[in-house]
């Protein structure tokens, strides 16, 4: 199909290139069965220059994320197939830099992040919780 017929929005040379391509992948004409078309999804792709956006940052903290305990409560860890204690932590109180070795919960407005057993998450400059495998190779 040209692009002209895109471009100029002709549905019907649109139309006559799709039902000619159906029948070609699948073997049948859909206009013989009646089925008006539909358009289902766009994609589209494009390339420019725009500003980066500037992100928050968070204060920088050190690695004990204790300013930002809250107790602990009971959670399913999965590793151990088992509910336990585990430690909680406030991720709006989180700083960079902060560790926090799993199990353990960090709870925030809009989400949940479990920690579990055998992961370790690291706070970064943006507040942003990269969890790690504690036997996952630097």
């Amino acid at each position: 199909m040209p692009w002209t017929a895109i471009e100029q929005g002709d549905l019907e040379a649109i139309a006559r290139a799709f039902h000619a391509e159906h029948d070609r992948l699948y073997g049948y004409d859909l206009r013989r069965e009646g089925t008006a078309l539909e358009l289902i999804n766009v994609r589209v792709r494009s390339v420019g220059r725009t500003d980066k956006p500037s992100l928050p940052r968070i204060a920088e903290g050190g690695a004990d994320p204790a300013s930002a305990f809250r107790g602990s409560r009971r959670a399913f860890v999965p590793e151990w197939d088992v509910f336990e204690d585990v430690a909680v932590y406030d991720g709006h109180r989180l700083r960079a830099g902060n560790v926090i070795r799993g199990p353990a919960l960090i709870e925030r407005s809009d989400t949940t992040v479990l920690v579990s057993a055998g992961f370790t998450a690291g706070v970064d400059v943006h507040g942003s919780c990269l969890l790690v495998a504690d036997d996952a190779e630097a």
